[in-house]
């Protein structure tokens, strides 16, 4: 007798292997799209950190003095005496977690954007009396997380020194 066909154990061992291929491959495929989002957050942390801290770091060595904080002291905002008058005083400040830069008379200008919080930003001048204005700043960056998601989950401290020419 020569049959063909599957029998009802090979059919029920080819649905079973079968089922456990496409979940395996669908549970790496969620852990890959995971990760993937993890990766945006920390990028999108370290680029927008990166370029406050450079753009501070610029405007502070390109100004002619500090204003605020005054030596020996800390603050929660840095005023910075220009070359350029139209640019008098140039302030990096926080407000509801967006950090501004204000010159002169113009409108201030947001440096972070709506998927970031800033917090604990400090800025420290520990020059002496006689030299060139020094600038310690630190700040957190966090990721805003309205989805409660743990990929969304970020935050990271950065803190320079810089001086003024």
């Amino acid at each position: 007798m020569n049959k063909k066909g599957f029998t009802l154990i090979e059919a029920v061992l080819y649905v079973g292997i079968s089922s456990l291929v496409i979940f395996v491959i669908s549970f790496f495929l969620v852990f890959l799209l995971q990760m993937n989002i993890k990766n945006q957050t920390v990028a999108e942390i370290d680029s927008q950190g990166l370029f406050v801290m450079r753009l501070i770091n610029q405007t502070i060595r390109n100004s002619a003095g500090v204003n605020s904080p005054i030596p020996g002291e800390n603050n929660v905002a840095l005023s910075l005496e220009t070359f350029d008058s139209l640019k008098n005083p140039t302030i990096f400040f926080e407000e509801n977690g967006i950090l501004y830069l204000k010159e002169g008379a113009d409108e201030r200008i947001p440096l972070t954007n709506s998927l970031v919080f800033l917090s604990e930003l400090f800025f420290e001048n520990y020059s002496a009396a006689s030299s060139k204005d020094s600038i310690n700043f630190s700040f957190i960056l966090s990721r805003i997380n309205n989805s409660g998601r743990n990929e969304y989950d970020y935050s990271k401290k950065f803190y320079a020194a810089s001086s003024t020419r």
